[in-house]
């Protein structure tokens, strides 16, 4: 995907794997109930506030060895 992105091509991918979008996307869309909620940066929106709201769990969003990681309860 990176090589398309590098050709100037836009890429658009859904999941609802958080820790698949961090390592992937350059920027994030949360929807919820057909609604935009958050948009921007992975480092923007992948907080732990925005992820439980969508989720409706605790989830806490870190980093560890430069990757994002998120923890749900």
């Amino acid at each position: 995907m990176r090589e398309l992105v590098a050709e100037g091509k836009t890429i658009v991918f859904t999941t609802h794997e958080p820790d698949v979008a961090a390592m992937i996307a350059d920027a994030v869309i949360m929807v919820k109930g057909g609604r935009v909620l958050h948009s921007g940066s992975v480092a923007e929106v992948m907080t732990s506030a925005n992820l439980s709201e969508v989720y409706e769990t605790r989830i806490e969003a870190g980093e560890y060895a430069s990757r994002h990681v998120f923890f749900w309860d």
